[in-house]
């Protein structure tokens, strides 16, 4: 069975409190059922630091104010979509740290295209 290929460049972040780290947990795609960094593809026009202060809104429901450069990782992962079939996917991701931030307003109850849920 032949795999569609796909390249997937995304941005995410490490959120930190009190020696906790924010994580969502993945309701679709290649990482379902396991938990992640929040964040996540960078729409057309958008620069990272938009980017991730889009995707944590729309995944945490906090606003994150400035960025620190952390990593930049990359991993080929397959798996198989309900609709398109066998994936093989090479992931990009940009990992920034975040100081400034304030989670007064955290929902962890999010439920949002591939996120179910959100925790420390």
């Amino acid at each position: 069975m032949n795999s569609i290929e796909r390249t997937h460049r995304g941005v995410y972040a490490v959120i930190t409190q009190d020696n906790n780290i924010l994580l969502i947990d993945k309701a679709r795609g290649p990482y379902i059922g396991k938990k992640d960094l929040p964040g996540g593809r960078m729409e057309v026009g958008e620069d990272e630091e938009t980017a991730l202060r889009r995707e944590i809104w729309e995944e945490t429901g906090i606003e994150a104010k400035e960025f620190e450069p952390f990593s930049n990782e990359t991993v080929d992962v397959e798996f198989t979509d309900p609709t398109e079939g066998r994936i093989l996917m090479h992931h990009v991701g940009a990992i920034y740290t975040t100081s400034q931030i304030d989670t007064t307003d955290l929902n962890t109850d999010v439920h949002f295209e591939d996120v179910q849920g959100v925790g420390w």
